[in-house]
């Protein structure tokens, strides 16, 4: 306390709500922090549909398990995220570069990680034929009574090897999980029996032989949870490098946009521009 001064005297001043709707114009009157957390907004609601729907694009494109794909877009993001932003700090610290360089920093990372994003489309499993799967689960009349155009995505591999959208979609009528965990479904009106899948040819062969009738198909096959195997783990790999790049990018580009919007502001601004 200062000589002759008294308790009140030096205590801080209350900040009051005009304070802070000064402090709200300042910052508003600030083109760089507005432009700057604009650009923020505008990248994060055109990220945002990629970054909710990535889980499933991975499960459906790569044939991945739901915890494997899950894994992809959590665990393994997070830590090259978190790599980048780890080494951002420690490259930012060493060379201490210019609010300027780390806008320009900034524009060199978003032109590279939107590059990433539609390479994706270039990194598609050939082995798939979705559209078939589509064919071989919408609009059957084997499954028309079953109300499935709600149903989420749970494909099945039918007894045919085809996979289905789901149990329903392939008129699965029971089901009875087995001693893996998996769920085997029976009685399913779209897939055709064991019977017919495995001595279709020879059925058919033998009875041209002697009648011009051929055998009458039964649908009544089975089908076990999860897709048909397809081979798809080489572009899996490739597009899990180009992701983890991407994240690691996006880790340096976060660091270098955090201190930008510290440094475009005045010293007691910081606190609230945050």
């Amino acid at each position: 306390m200062a000589s002759g001064g008294t308790v009140d005297d030096d205590l801080d001043p209350q900040v009051s709500f005009e304070d802070l709707k000064v402090t709200i114009k300042r910052l508003l009157t600030n083109k760089a922090y507005v432009f700057n957390n604009a650009a923020n907004v505008f990248y994060m609601f055109g990220y945002m549909p990629y970054f909710l729907f990535q889980s499933k694009y991975i499960e459906i494109q790569y044939r991945l398990t739901p915890s494997q794909a899950n894994m992809v877009t959590g665990s393994t993001s997070l830590v090259f995220s978190a790599l980048g932003l780890l080494v951002a700090g420690a490259v930012i610290q060493r060379i201490k570069p210019n609010s300027r360089q780390l806008a320009g920093w900034n524009i060199v990372t978003s032109i590279l990680t939107s590059c990433g994003i539609v390479f994706y489309a270039y990194l598609g499993c050939n082995n798939l034929n979705n559209t078939a799967i589509v064919s071989n689960s919408q609009g059957m009349e084997c499954s028309l009574g079953c109300n499935c155009e709600f149903v989420k995505y749970a494909p099945i591999c039918g007894s045919d090897g085809n996979t289905y959208l789901s149990p329903c979609h392939a008129g699965c009528k029971e089901q009875v999980k087995q001693l893996d965990g998996k769920m085997l479904f029976s009685d399913c009106s779209c897939i055709l029996s064991e019977l017919n899948v495995s001595y279709a040819a020879s059925l058919i062969d033998s009875y041209n032989e002697t009648t011009s009738e051929q055998p009458g198909r039964t649908y009544s096959g089975t089908a076990t949870s999860g897709s048909c195997p397809v081979d798809c783990m080489t572009p899996f790999y490739m597009f899990l490098l180009v992701l983890c790049i991407n994240k690691f990018i996006g880790g340096t580009e976060s660091a270098a946009n955090f201190l930008i919007g510290l440094r475009c502001v005045e010293e007691r601004d910081k606190a609230i521009s945050m």
